[in-house]
């Protein structure tokens, strides 16, 4: 039989994993279009790299630039917090039960940022029906679960 109890002094492990896979989604691409002729990296900020022709452009319409650069910020900004929150448990600085809310709060908004950009990805345009979602797209959602997952195992640690 495991016992949990064995476990409680690792379970900031799961936040700190989701911090690293949100920094990891915020320097990795968010999508990519493939087609014969065309291969094109996008990235949470409006940056693309389009790869058969050579070229780097930002994408200038509006919405994909504030809404790029925002999801970018809270991708970092609640990875950040997940990774340092999770080095303070570690060090037993913080209790797990005192930060519980804002593991869950950073985890929510890990899920937020790559929905917005699947979202406003699909108001712009007819992005999605060609172009597939990418690591940095994947990646926060399982941060998050991660640290979701933490929140529910912890016991008073």
């Amino acid at each position: 039989m495991v016992y949990i109890e064995n476990y409680n002094k690792y379970i900031w492990l799961l936040p700190f994993i989701g911090g690293i896979l949100g920094v990891i989604a915020a320097v990795t691409p968010a999508a990519q279009l493939i087609e014969p002729g065309d291969n094109i990296i996008f990235w949470y900020f409006p940056l693309n790299i389009d790869i058969e022709d050579s070229i780097i452009f930002i994408n200038d319409s509006f919405i994909a630039l504030l809404g790029g650069i925002l999801e970018l910020l809270v991708i970092t900004l609640f990875s950040t917090i997940l990774l340092t929150t999770s080095l303070l448990v570690w060090k037993r600085k913080w209790k797990i039960k005192k930060i519980k809310l804002l593991w869950f709060i950073s985890a929510l908004f890990l899920i937020l940022a790559p929905t917005l950009f699947w979202i406003i990805g699909s108001i712009t345009q007819d992005f999605w029906s060609n172009v597939f979602p990418s690591i940095g797209m994947i990646v926060p959602y399982i941060g998050a679960v991660l640290t979701i997952l933490a929140i529910f195992l912890q016991e008073n640690y």
